[in-house]
């Protein structure tokens, strides 16, 4: 099985394998800011499943145990969307429930798909952004659209959908101008977007030679820009402003818990990919709300969704009660939440993901679980940074016993699967070791890492 986008029911403890095409998933989803929101009307949509690479899981049953596993067949475009014949979809089952109409294995049945899209895992798969400029949101969303103006107040932006939007500045946290080609760049852009910024209230704007100011910034629509220090008003030539971050505002603390409470991510063919609440789709359009308004775009280039419920939680929301990290020499690495250890957007096989766990080895990373949790599911690699380098060994243990371990994982290796039950269980510990090569390069992702919980 390969390990990233696909369809997984879990009713029982067989695991019987499938194969299907899909193209669309829901016409009228509604990812609402209730509870098991449904899937209602005709759910043919969604535009064709873009994964280009690996199959991910997709969704779950209500116990919490796995039954089927289908894994979408894909063929993909550049940006991620797939191409080929008309491929079958989902519709509204008899039962009430949607399901999954396709091609199977031979005398394989389909099997029903939840109709509550709490239950939902993910749909198809995020696009890294080609260009720019990008809006940095504070939920770590990301925004591909051309900067209009900017006060002290808000920050008004052009999007090729969404059209010209305004945004409060307090949820931005930092403008890049300049979006460079290169991954190493790249990473190194967003760890600096990352770090929050310290600076009494001050903007601070770095430049293309590396120059860096600090000041209150405003930006009009004329395009020229104004730099304050004190009683000194400076112009600032635009086109050499590679990054713009933005001071925090007062409540930043709260973000991180309130982003675990939001309803899900959205991704686009462009590379935007939005917190939202109140996701809705109806036929050619799709609405939700995201920095504080109502938004509307075509469904046609919506390439991924991932709710974030009460049914998944997801690790990378939650705080540790346990974390070491032995090095092999003396470079201690920390571990990063939805970011590669080293900083870097969590990129696995060119694939980017908005969930993830970034570990070195050799490592023990832990959580409480609760009572309720019936099983931890994830997929584990090393990420693209390496270049095909590392290779590592990954365990999990439950309650201090071993309940999972890996084969050797090797940088440039699809992800594996990581499936393991926790009935009763109250800890959960993550266990990267050394494989071949001490620690070089190895960089490990714990890919959507998630409890499942059982419904009340």
């Amino acid at each position: 099985m390969t390990a990233s986008a696909g369809l997984a029911l879990r009713k029982g403890l067989s695991h019987p394998q499938c194969a299907v095409v899909l193209c669309a998933l829901g016409a009228a989803m509604v990812l609402s800011a209730r509870p098991h929101a449904e899937a209602q009307g005709d759910v043919s949509a969604l535009p064709r499943a873009v994964s280009d690479r690996e199959a991910r899981p997709v969704s779950i049953a209500a116990d919490g145990a796995v039954q089927w596993r289908l894994v979408v067949r894909e063929s993909a475009a550049e940006g991620g969307c797939a191409t080929g014949a008309p491929a079958p979809g989902l519709s509204a089952g008899t039962n009430g429930r949607a399901q999954l109409e396709g091609r199977t294995q031979p005398d394989e049945p389909v099997p029903a798909l939840p109709a509550s899209l709490d239950e939902l895992v993910a749909w198809g798969a995020f696009v890294e952004p080609r260009r720019g400029p990008l809006i940095i949101a504070r939920d770590s969303g990301v925004l591909v659209a051309d900067v209009v103006e900017l006060t002290d107040a808000a920050l008004t932006v052009d999007h090729d959908q969404f059209g010209e939007r305004t945004l409060p500045i307090g949820q931005v946290r930092a403008i890049v101008l300049q979006w460079p080609a290169a991954r190493a760049a790249r990473d190194r852009i967003w760890r600096q977007c990352s770090q929050p910024l310290r600076t009494d209230g001050q903007a601070e704007v770095l430049f293309d030679n590396g120059d860096l100011l600090l000041g209150r910034l405003w930006l009009k629509r004329d395009g020229r820009m104004e730099l304050v220090r004190g009683d000194q008003r400076d112009s600032v030539p635009f086109e050499r402003v590679a990054l713009i971050r933005l001071p925090a505002p007062p409540a930043e603390e709260s973000l991180r818990a309130a982003a675990a409470s939001r309803r899900a991510w959205a991704g686009w063919a462009d590379g935007t990919s939005l917190l939202v609440e109140g996701l809705t789709i109806r036929g050619d359009e799709i609405s939700f709300l995201a920095f504080g308004g109502d938004w509307k775009a075509a469904t046609r280039l919506l390439t991924a969704i991932q709710p974030v419920g009460d049914r998944v939680v997801y690790l990378s929301d939650r705080q540790p009660n346990v974390y070491r990290q032995v090095p092999f020499l003396d470079a201690a690495w920390p571990y990063a939440f939805d970011a590669a250890v080293a900083g870097g957007w969590p990129v696995c096989r060119g694939r980017l993901y908005r969930k993830a766990i970034g570990m070195h080895s050799a490592a023990r990373l832990g959580f409480a679980v609760e009572r309720r949790a019936a099983a931890f599911a994830a997929a584990v690699a090393i990420d693209d940074t390496t270049d095909g380098g590392g290779s590592v060994r990954v365990r999990v243990f439950v309650d201090g016993r071993p309940q999972w371990a890996s084969e050797i994982i090797r940088g440039g290796q699809p992800p594996v699967e990581v499936f393991v039950r926790l009935d009763g269980a109250s800890q959960l510990d993550l266990v990267v070791d050394y494989a071949d090569r001490a620690d070089v390069l190895d960089r490990v992702l714990w890919l959507d890492p998630r409890l499942i919980l059982r419904a009340d």
